[in-house]
């Protein structure tokens, strides 16, 4: 395998997530506004989580990028819904902090 071959191939396995996530996030977001933000977060880490675990598993790039794909399908629940739950449960005087904090936490954590 080239290593030109090998850039292209690793770019669109881990370019799926993100496509999966502009073509879910609207629906979780839908979704949550009809049965409730906390359970869609729920939902979409544990789809997640699993996602990640079988990833271990898989040996092929075809079968992981499938797998990337289906991961960034339950990962789009993750943000909107925390979004909306800051939205939800914070004064309007400190929602401008709380969606930074929100930020910075996510920044650290990659």
């Amino acid at each position: 395998v080239s290593k030109t071959s090998a850039s292209l191939s690793s770019g669109i396995i881990f370019s799926a997530v993100g496509i999966a996530t502009v073509l879910m996030s609207p629906r979780w977001g839908k979704w949550g506004s009809r049965m409730g933000y906390g359970k869609m977060l729920f939902i979409g880490l544990l789809g997640g989580g699993i996602g990640n675990l079988l990833q271990f598993f898989v040996t092929n790039y075809i079968g992981f990028g499938i797998l990337r794909f289906g991961y960034g399908l339950f990962f789009a629940a993750v943000y909107p819904s925390i979004n909306a739950m800051i939205v939800q449960n914070t004064d309007a005087a400190f929602r401008g902090r709380a969606f930074s904090l929100n930020q910075s936490a996510s920044q650290i954590a990659t």
